[in-house]
């Protein structure tokens, strides 16, 4: 069982689940670690999850990659040291959030530095999300503390969304990316992407 989130009882989940900001960091070990067929097999992961629509795109998934992840309070169960309830799910799931965009860009950015070679999937995937990111960017998010309530506008959300613009800018093979990007040109990104 996780651990409550006070000692007062309230929230206490059960984390069986994969954070996709989590999973960018366990690429960062892998990469400073020397484990490139762990980085390699890893990059599969995003690719699976974010099938589909670029706007379902969730903040964290079951361990067999599972999407719907009700939030349950399982009464009976004790909950570390008595505190209770423990909860199964996470609400959090449904939740819209900014930065997880960045922190994709950002662990396939250092993935293609580190010599691994970038894959035409890998490329398709970050057109939709970036797509996706330059019209939502603007808008509130849940932010990373997955704060429960109404969507607000958080500074570090907007930063990772910036990371995930600046890291495909700074990957693009055309001469010069960051004239086009300054004009608004984000599309035509798209038909060359990173070779």
């Amino acid at each position: 069982m996780g651990l409550p989130e006070s000692w007062a009882g309230g929230r206490n989940f059960g984390f069986r689940y994969c954070w996709l900001r989590d999973a960018t960091l366990t690429l960062y070990a892998f990469l400073i670690s020397g484990y490139m067929d762990e980085v390699r097999r890893w990059r599969e992961w995003p690719l699976r999850v974010a099938a589909g629509r670029p706007q379902d795109l969730q903040i964290l998934y079951s361990l067999a990659e599972e999407r719907r992840l009700s939030e349950n309070a399982l009464d009976w169960l004790p909950g570390y040291q008595g505190i209770g309830p423990v909860l199964i799910g996470n609400a959090a799931h449904s939740q819209h959030q900014l930065d997880v965009y960045g922190e994709i860009f950002d662990a396939l950015h250092l993935a293609r530095r580190a010599g691994i070679e970038p894959e035409a999937q890998v490329w398709s995937l970050q057109r939709e999300l970036l797509d996706f990111l330059e019209s939502k960017w603007t808008e509130p998010d849940d932010g990373i503390w997955e704060m429960r309530g109404p969507r607000r506008q958080f500074t570090h959300s907007k930063v990772m969304a910036w990371v995930a613009f600046d890291r495909a800018v700074n990957t693009d093979p055309r001469p010069d990316p960051k004239r086009d990007w300054r004009r608004g040109t984000v599309g035509a990104w798209q038909s060359h992407g990173p070779q």
